[in-house]
């Protein structure tokens, strides 16, 4: 039926869809809805639980989506990862720009560029290395140079000059290997410092990786017992297959009784078995049998009404003496009515032979299934 909504009346029969991007971009519920800010979800501001259904990535009401838990538990150990040990790279060129069909999706996808962060430690450690490297190469070969520069004026002065020069080269070689070895303890310690940083850096993620382990067995032993409580409940509130259960984990723990009262079921479900074939088999035996005897009983005791009695039928093999009638009535049935009588006795006669027949071939039958 239709109904109101804000002013509005649909019609009878149309279906209301709701969308996920547009309820994401309403400016009253995210302020600044285009900027990045995770900071909105945050304890302090919570702007998804301001209102129901502000947040309807997985859907809401009694048909939200059955693995909103763990979709959620599965995001953050993608993003640990990732952030542990990859740096995030957006690649250009690209339209980030919304599409509704099939799904929501940007247009281009989302193409993100990952170098790992080890390699990225490793890199600037080398460049450190390198610039250290040529920096003490340069001031050495400047170093030397000057010294060769003094080296040779002095000993164009004079022979005095020579000796000075010598002493000052040997003082300047000193220094200079000072300097060398003020440089190579500052690289030393350089790369100490970042191998020390770098270690620190992943014993951290390595410490984070653990505790997120540890919160995700955490989760899932929590939802597995939770599981497992509900369907203890619910058999506890079904007797039948709470019974069941009960005995079927005593049978697992005493395999050998469990197998002995299998056994024994077994045998007394297939006694009964038998005995209710056997009681089906004479069943089946009295109802054929029991049509024939009655005809044969009212034919035997049959007893006209009047004064003119006739003795018990008796009915034989031959057609010959079929009947014997009584001196007293045989003169007052005319002769078709003793022709048809006689006719129906051997119908009779017939039917029983036929009885006995199906009747011994029905115990042939039966001897025979016994005998198998």
């Amino acid at each position: 039926m239709a109904f109101e909504f804000k002013g509005y009346h649909p019609p009878a029969g149309w279906m209301a869809l709701y969308s996920i991007l547009a309820t994401h971009r309403i400016p009253t519920i995210y302020p600044e809805p285009e900027r990045f800010e995770p900071d909105r979800f945050s304890p302090q501001r919570q702007e998804h639980k301001q209102h129901p259904f502000n947040l309807i990535g997985f859907g809401g009401g009694p048909r939200i989506c059955l693995g909103t838990a763990f979709a959620k538990m599965e995001m953050k150990i993608v993003a640990a990862r990732l952030l542990r040990g990859y740096q995030w790279e957006l690649v250009p060129n690209q339209s980030l720009d919304s599409v509704q069909v099939p799904t929501c999706r940007p247009e281009d996808g989302l193409r993100v560029h990952l170098p790992a962060v080890v390699n990225c430690m490793a890199l600037a450690l080398d460049n450190k290395f390198e610039s250290l490297s040529e920096v003490f190469q340069n001031t050495k070969d400047s170093l030397i140079e000057k010294a060769e520069k003094a080296a040779f004026s002095v000993s164009d002065v004079t022979n005095k000059g020579v000796e000075t020069a010598v002493q000052a080269k040997d003082k300047l070689t000193i220094t200079t290997g000072k300097a060398v070895n003020t440089l190579t303890e500052t690289a030393k310690q350089t790369g100490d410092s970042l191998k020390d940083s770098v270690d620190g850096t992943l014993r951290k993620a390595e410490n984070f990786s653990n505790a997120v382990s540890t919160e995700v067995d955490k989760s899932l032993s929590a939802l597995i017992e939770r599981r497992l409580d509900t369907i203890k409940v619910w058999i506890d509130a079904h007797p039948v297959i709470s019974w069941a259960t009960k005995a079927l984990l005593w049978g697992v723990n005493h395999p050998i009784l469990s197998g002995i009262i299998l056994l024994l079921v077994i045998f007394l479900l297939w006694q009964l078995f038998k005995a209710f074939g056997s009681i089906v088999e004479k069943g089946f035996l009295y109802i054929l049998q029991a049509p024939f005897k009655l005809i044969y009983s009212l034919i035997t005791s049959f007893k006209p009404l009047g004064n003119f009695g006739v003795g018990r039928l008796t009915i034989k093999q031959h057609e010959a003496n079929v009947l014997n009638f009584n001196p007293e009535i045989s003169t007052s049935i005319s002769h078709e009515d003793k022709e048809r009588l006689k006719s129906i006795l051997t119908r009779l006669e017939a039917i029983r032979q036929e009885q006995n027949d199906l009747l011994q071939e029905l115990r042939g039958i039966l001897a025979s299934d016994k005998d198998n």
